[in-house]
């Protein structure tokens, strides 16, 4: 009986969030796939098996990795008819499943694009995952007491957390020039321009401005229709693109934009007309505002 209705809420639980997805999608997209999702999966090859050279990575194989204990013990409890050992196993276990899956699916179809970001989940499931493991199994396992094994295992987030910290503060950023932009923009009245960028996350947020993304990823089904029919300089026209903000500065009053691959396209550069509308100062890094009189 408890087997049966343990298998019923497992069931419940995966349909709900399942469902939940793809409703979640539909009432914001119109469609029951997220144009993010379909998009880098379109783009990605299917199990290119490339290693990403990220710390996020190593952290989701140690995360996945400490969840395989109760996992296989979860199996045996329940397998053994031990109630009280399942429901003690029940999270622990869920969640090894679910890192398995997840980066089971980032493997088949996974990319540059979807590397190093995307095992932010895994590596939060760890806040979790470590304490229940050293807890059931790091006395057994180390030697040392539970106390010795919470603080070092504190001592161990911390120098991961001081090295992250120590790799962003020293390299360069591309962040800090799509500030500077945004800053710029942020000059002029509230949405009073249109934009279209790659990458363009910073300079949507802070410029309060509207930005429209030519990755496609928070952009819309019919923008992919646009590019399959080779028709992106007039859908931008039709939404009023209006302001280019460089560098990368014009030549000859041409601006080159390119929008990335699509599901069923290859990427595009359309060419905009433009003219001065808030020149360069030797103080802004070279950013100045155009005006954009034409695109095609």
């Amino acid at each position: 009986m408890f087997r049966a209705l343990f298998r019923l809420l497992i069931l419940f639980i995966v349909l709900v969030a399942v469902g939940g997805y793809f409703l979640g999608n539909w009432l914001t997209w119109g469609h029951v796939l997220s144009i993010s999702a379909a998009l880098k999966a379109a783009r990605a090859p299917l199990f290119s098996l490339e290693v990403p050279r990220s710390l996020l990575f190593l952290l989701a194989i140690g995360v996945t990795g400490l969840g395989l204990r109760p996992l296989v013990d979860f199996i045996r409890a329940v397998r053994g008819g031990s109630t009280d050992r399942t429901v003690l196993l029940l999270t622990p276990a869920w969640l090894a499943l679910a890192n398995l899956g997840y980066l089971a699916a980032i493997a088949a179809k996974g990319s540059r694009e979807t590397y190093n970001w995307y095992f932010t989940l895994t590596v939060f499931s760890g806040a979790y995952l470590l304490p229940a493991y050293l807890e059931h199994y790091g006395g057994e396992w180390a030697g040392l007491s539970r106390r010795a094994l919470a603080r070092w295992g504190l001592a161990v987030c911390l120098a991961l957390l001081a090295i992250s910290a120590r790799s962003k503060l020293t390299s360069p950023s591309f962040f800090v020039g799509h500030y500077d932009r945004a800053m710029t923009l942020a000059s002029f009245p509230e949405d009073s321009l249109v934009l279209a960028a790659t990458d363009c996350g910073i300079l949507g947020y802070f410029s309060r401005q509207r930005v429209i993304n030519l990755d496609g990823l928070t952009n819309s089904w019919d923008f992919q229709e646009a590019l399959a029919e080779d028709r992106l300089a007039g859908w931008l026209t039709d939404r009023s693109v209006s302001a280019y903000v460089s560098p990368p500065a014009p030549e000859s009053g041409i601006a080159l934009l390119t929008a990335r691959a699509g599901l069923s396209s290859a990427p595009q550069t359309i060419r905009l007309h433009v003219e001065p509308m808030r020149d360069a100062s030797p103080a802004s890094g070279g950013i100045a505002v155009w005006q954009v009189t034409g695109i095609e």
